[in-house]
């Protein structure tokens, strides 16, 4: 009867260390999406009051030299690494009352613990291009 009941120990055991490493890196996983989704949201942000800056009727801002530092600014203020930002403006700048403007931004993105099993899965090497665009219509 003894004897029984460690063999049912032991087989339990061996089942957690079969499901472990899987539930580890679903976990891990999560975490590693979670902060992917909070930089793209950063640049979303960052993205929106650039095309604001872009459009608002502030006749001191002349050209993209004076909104991409605040783009930069926020993403900074955000802990992410603002110098490896891309600003693009699709549309052009200040394109006239009515027009749209567009504000693209797009950065490459390092996942650090899943680093080595996202080179397995896809040919990159362990990053993602964060991108996204803002389009305000100039008033």
């Amino acid at each position: 009867m003894k004897s029984l009941a460690r063999c049912r120990k032991g087989q339990a055991l061996v089942e957690f260390a079969l499901v472990l490493p899987l539930l580890m890196l679903l976990i891990l996983g999560i975490v590693e999406f979670g902060r992917a989704w909070n930089a793209k949201q950063i640049l979303t942000d960052a993205a929106r009051e650039g095309a604001r800056l872009s459009v608002v009727g502030n006749p001191t801002i002349t050209d993209t030299s004076q909104v991409n530092p605040s783009i930069r600014r926020i993403v900074a203020l955000a802990g992410l690494d603002s110098s490896q930002v891309t600003i693009s403006y699709p549309d052009g700048f200040k394109t006239g009352t009515g027009n749209v403007t567009s504000v693209q931004i797009s950065m490459p993105f390092q996942f650090v613990v899943l680093h080595r099993l996202v080179q397995l899965v896809t040919s990159s090497n362990g990053t993602m291009v964060l991108s996204t665009t803002a389009r305000m219509r100039n008033e």
